[in-house]
């Protein structure tokens, strides 16, 4: 995998570049201003830019490559040639909108002509590696939305573009399975760099090389999207790369980059701490669902840190099973001998999924645990 070497030229970059703020119009609808943003792509890397609210900034990045937006401040470069006064036809990109932008009047094959200077061999190449040569022919409103998404990819490559511009489509790059590894080896083969921008994780997994975080146009943090889902900076990270338990607690104290965490619901904890923790700070345990143990038999039975709950309810979920878990009052303590010795407790609620197989039954009391370094501890967001 191609990798942000600092030392290797870059296909695109932008170095400290702010927007200033986008006043909402038809044509900018989702774009915000950008905050101090660098960014370098390799050729033949697939970067996901993913917004953690709507309008995190990943469509302004993409536009300030496109040059359809220009950077209040900050360098614009593409085949480290700077490209911050060119006009968008002068840049040497390729760009698929979300709303594709297809001209209902032309065929495929006129898409793919579309751009000055598109040779007929090269039309006839591109249309066959997308599996458009059979609908050539044929207009957006007779094709199904993979080939509509196709055509247009196909008038953005037909160029031979450095770096493909792409917007996530209606429903995401997973509504159609064939597409991630099509544009994986389009990448690879052509050696074309991808810059993606969307709003639903699924999107990123499996297709992207980096993902970087957005939030009010601001990069959040960017690396493989392993780092960030098992290592998020931020409780916005976390959240933007998948499904999160968030159990409220305390800190008791730190050691190195471990806390330990007296939860709400009365147990003892310890988790990763994801930013500089000091005793008595309000804070949040977030975990991921499949990241935790479940085990018929009690805390202290399966060791220290592990958490009383009850079985709330199972559900079917194909290849995994989710299960719901309450840790309240009629959950014993630790340190009760038995269902008699409860103490009470605030209510908190957990998911748990696993791979599908006989679950416990609702209502039986167990336990769960999980590994310090798979619980990341962040400071409590006060609204």
């Amino acid at each position: 995998m191609l990798g942000p070497n600092e030392t290797t030229p870059a296909i695109a970059a932008l170095t400290r570049v702010h927007v200033l703020p986008i006043l909402p119009t038809h044509r900018s609808a989702g774009m915000v201003g950008l905050q101090d943003i660098s960014l370098r792509i390799q050729k033949g890397e697939i970067v996901s830019l993913l917004d953690a609210e709507m309008g995190g900034g990943a469509d302004s990045v993409l536009a300030v490559f496109a040059g359809t937006v220009r950077a209040s401040a900050g360098q614009v470069a593409l085949d480290s040639k700077l490209v911050g006064t060119k006009l968008p036809h002068q840049r040497m990109i390729g760009l698929v909108s979300r709303d594709l932008m297809l001209f209902p009047t032309h065929t495929v094959i006129e898409h793919a002509r579309f751009s000055p200077g598109v040779s007929a061999k090269r039309c006839d190449a591109v249309l066959e590696r997308l599996e458009l040569t059979v609908v050539a022919r044929q207009r957006p409103a007779e094709l199904s939305p993979s080939q509509q998404f196709r055509v247009a990819l196909a008038r953005a490559l037909a160029r031979g573009p450095k770096l493909l511009l792409l917007q996530d489509p209606p429903g995401g790059l997973s509504a159609d399975p064939t597409l991630k590894p099509l544009l994986r080896s389009i990448a690879s083969e052509t050696q074309t760099a991808i810059l993606h921008a969307c709003g639903d994780v699924a999107s990123v997994y499996s297709f992207a090389d980096r993902v970087g975080v957005l939030n009010f146009g601001w990069m959040q943090q960017i690396g493989a999207p392993l780092s960030l889902y098992d290592r998020p900076d931020s409780l916005t990270v976390a959240r933007a790369m998948g499904a999160l338990n968030l159990l409220e607690g305390v800190v008791v104290d730190s050691e190195e980059d471990v806390a330990r965490i007296r939860l709400t619901g009365g147990p003892l904890v310890e988790a990763r701490a994801g930013q500089q923790l000091q005793p008595n700070e309000p804070c949040v345990v977030a975990l991921r669902p499949e990241r935790i143990a479940v085990a018929a038999m009690r805390p202290d039975e399966l060791g220290d840190g592990a958490v009383p709950v009850w079985l709330i309810e199972t559900m079917f979920a194909g290849e995994k099973t989710v299960m719901r878990f309450r840790m309240d009052a009629r959950a014993p303590s630790p340190n009760a001998a038995n269902l008699g010795d409860a103490q009470p407790r605030a209510s908190q609620e957990l998911i748990v999924t696993r791979p599908s197989s006989a679950a416990p039954l609702r209502g039986q009391m167990l336990s769960l645990a999980w590994q310090a370094h798979q619980a990341h501890a962040f400071r409590l967001e006060v609204a």
